[in-house]
């Protein structure tokens, strides 16, 4: 039997490497169609999935219903855009100068560097749509994400628009059951990568539903205690005999009240999970990521995956986003961010490959 540490390791390696399944089931033009050629260790964004993508984007009605506008904040798009560019460009330079023997303990930061980088294009993407206001709040964005993708024109390019909600897995291009004996343990087969993203979203939002469901617990023993204080204070005010204090016990919910709550808690989808990876590496679970893996090569894995994952979902957005905010401009901006920033990332890597992407499509 695995050590805790490892059986937590080994379960989100599977749900990351079915995320990267998915995006490359997303780019391929013919059913069954594979056309990636890289090593598995290193499964970087390449030209033609960047290609592929790009294309798949560009062919649906979410792209073709969208149509250019004059931008209220430009000034934050943009600084939001940086960010997001800086911040993935940082997982490129770890992944190439870091010893691999290393790679375990920086993942800590990669997954925060994944959630953040989704996270700033998801709010760039949020304020060329009309937003206004402060969005400087993680509920209110990934709320955006789930909107933007799931509910819309959009709901045809998984893994992006497929989420886990009261009423199950939504936007699954197959139909998917959960109850299929799949070992969380165990390494992702391309085939499979359906039911691992519905269970990864199925458990993040699991922990929403807990933290609900605690909630309503909490303040419902609070209004009890206040009700018992209340009946106590109103009986020494008639010069009663004071109440015996019951014992403390928790609050308990029927099924109808759970029932409530769990239709109350919003869907899950791809940057839930982000943000729940990087809660676990902030604050609950560091060591999976250092103490899991079982060679420097799983590290290794982990960390391009998520690489991968990352520019996949920043390129997806930039398609639409360069649709929005019109051609040049948007071209003008990743000239200038990569004329200052290019030399961090080789020819075909980062934005410096998605740039070229984007421009020629």
């Amino acid at each position: 039997m695995p050590t805790p540490l490892r059986a937590s390791f080994l379960t989100h390696h599977s749900y990351i490497e079915a995320i990267r399944h998915a995006i490359e089931l997303l780019a391929d033009t013919q059913p069954n169609h594979v056309d990636l050629d890289w090593d598995p260790g290193i499964p970087k964004m390449n030209l033609r999935l960047a290609e592929a993508l790009a294309n798949r984007v560009r062919s649906s009605n979410g792209y073709k219903n969208l149509s250019p506008k004059a931008l209220p904040d430009s000034r934050r798009l943009v600084a939001n855009l940086r960010n997001a560019w800086a911040t993935e460009a940082l997982m490129y330079v770890t992944g190439k100068h870091l010893p691999a023997e290393g790679l375990g303990t920086a993942t800590n930061w990669t997954v925060v560097q994944a959630y953040y980088a989704v996270y700033l294009v998801a709010k760039a993407t949020a304020i060329a749509q009309g937003k206004t206001g402060p969005l400087d709040s993680h509920p209110l964005i990934q709320r955006f994400f789930i909107d933007f993708w799931v509910e819309g024109d959009r709901r045809d390019l998984a893994p992006w628009s497929t989420v886990f909600g009261f009423e199950g897995p939504r936007n699954m291009p197959t139909n998917v059951d959960l109850g299929n004996a799949l070992h969380a343990w165990s390494s992702a087969r391309r085939e499979e990568c359906w039911v691992r993203l519905a269970k990864a979203w199925e458990t993040t939002r699991a922990d929403s539903l807990n933290d609900a469901l605690k909630a309503v617990r909490t303040k419902k023993a609070r209004d009890r205690q206040k009700a018992w204080n209340d009946t106590n204070a109103a009986r020494v005010e008639r010069q009663k005999k004071p109440l015996r204090r019951p014992p403390a016990a928790a609050a308990t919910l029927n099924s109808e009240e759970k029932a409530i709550i769990d239709r109350s808690v919003r869907p899950a989808g791809l940057l839930d999970y982000l943000y729940r990876l990087r809660i676990r590496s902030n604050y609950e679970d560091s060591a999976m990521w250092s103490e899991g893996p079982a060679s420097a090569e799983e590290s290794l894995g982990v960390h391009w995956n998520l690489a991968t994952i990352t520019s996949a979902t920043l390129l997806v957005h930039e398609v639409l986003l360069r649709r929005i905010v019109g051609a040049s401009t948007f071209d003008g901006l990743t000239n200038e961010w990569l004329q200052k920033n290019g030399v961090l990332l080789d020819p075909r890597e980062g934005l410096r490959l998605r740039a070229e992407v984007l421009r020629y499509g």
